[in-house]
């Protein structure tokens, strides 16, 4: 990915541009995966990087216009129906909505990894739930797996007599006076039910985003997914498990953690 190569694929497959040599002709692997590397010269520089996404989602171009059945993904785009498991390893720049306009044209993708990539968060898990739907095959709407390692923040540095200062909050690199592990259970729990409803496993201890979430703020990750899952739980049942480092899971203690706005459970 720092070097910008990508096994020739982004020339294009046909057309008065196309290579005639073979071994000038792109290839694409059942399993793709892209990442920056290392090499002893300078790092490379945000327009460097830019240039580097640019050659992997640009559009295969015809003459002096695009091509007007290619909306993005000159590299992906050409080979699209040859990908059946990419991964994708800290790409700088990459965005959902980049993805959106790529995976919908893997038609044969069956596995997709998004890993630690910077502008991809936690908070964009919902959207690729609906990204790797989008254009399947009738009765194949859950043919793709995700497995998903969203940005993870580490730190902040540790400053001696600040309490906010210890520890990963994992979602943000400081967690600005506010209960982190709450507001994530809140966004995770509507994860989890809609991955449950494609099919996908983000739950289990082998899964990336299980791993997030075991890294993050969170405490007592499998018992309180668990009772959020269990429909006889009890509202005050989740609470005391998502307050977990503060109850300890007992209902009887949640009167002692005060909500934000002051009032108590």
């Amino acid at each position: 990915m720092t070097r910008g190569y990508f096994h020739k694929c982004e020339k294009p497959r046909s057309g008065p541009d196309a290579p005639e040599d073979p071994f000038d002709m792109g290839c694409v692997a059942p399993i793709v995966i892209v990442t920056p590397v290392r090499h002893a010269a300078s790092p490379t520089t945000y327009v460097g990087q830019i240039q580097n996404l640019y050659r992997l989602c640009k559009c295969q171009e015809a003459g002096s216009t695009r091509d007007a059945n290619c909306s993005i993904g000159l590299s992906i785009s050409n080979f699209s129906d040859y990908f059946q498991n990419l991964q994708l390893h800290r790409i700088p720049f990459l965005t959902t909505d980049l993805l959106s306009l790529l995976i919908p044209k893997m038609r044969n993708l069956k596995i997709l990894g998004i890993y630690n990539c910077q502008l991809i968060h936690v908070g964009e898990t919902m959207k690729l739930l609906d990204i790797i739907k989008t254009d399947r095959v009738l009765e194949k709407e859950n043919q793709v797996s995700l497995d998903f390692f969203p940005n993870f923040h580490l730190g902040p540095v540790e400053e001696p007599g600040n309490p906010y200062s210890v520890g990963s909050y994992g979602v943000t690199w400081d967690n600005w006076n506010f209960d982190t592990c709450r507001a994530l259970w809140c966004l995770v729990i509507q994860i989890l039910f809609k991955a449950r409803s494609q099919g996908i496993d983000l739950e289990s201890k082998h899964t990336m985003f299980r791993q997030w979430m075991e890294k993050g703020p969170c405490h007592k990750v499998e018992e309180t997914i668990a009772t959020i899952m269990n429909p006889e739980s009890s509202l005050e049942v989740i609470a005391a498990m998502i307050n977990y480092r503060r109850t300890q899971g007992k209902v009887e203690r949640l009167n002692q953690c005060n909500r934000p706005d002051g009032t108590r459970w």
